[in-house]
């Protein structure tokens, strides 16, 4: 699974959000957004966004970051990935 070992490579302590902190990062975008431009660094892109929560051996879920939706796919479809790390 491509999206753990990018999160990863990010540096100590990044790794792949869970569902439920990818929903929690959907409910205050526009913060996180707000926080992204300050740094110079990407906002959140409207794509599907995967999570660390899989449904089983091919498939793990993702949120929709335009409306909030949920759903699993399988691994091998396109989506973007953002690392976060605990502070």
């Amino acid at each position: 699974y491509p999206a753990f070992a990018w999160c990863a490579d990010q540096g100590e302590g990044w790794y792949l959000p869970s569902l439920n902190e990818v929903k929690t990062i959907f409910r205050v975008k526009d913060m996180v957004d707000k926080t992204l431009e300050k740094m110079s660094s990407d906002k959140i892109r409207t794509d599907w966004y995967w999570s660390s929560t899989e449904e089983d051996k091919f498939c793990a879920w993702g949120v929709n970051m335009r409306y909030g939706l949920t759903n699993y796919r399988t691994k091998y479809h396109d989506g973007s990935v953002r690392a976060v790390s605990a502070f």
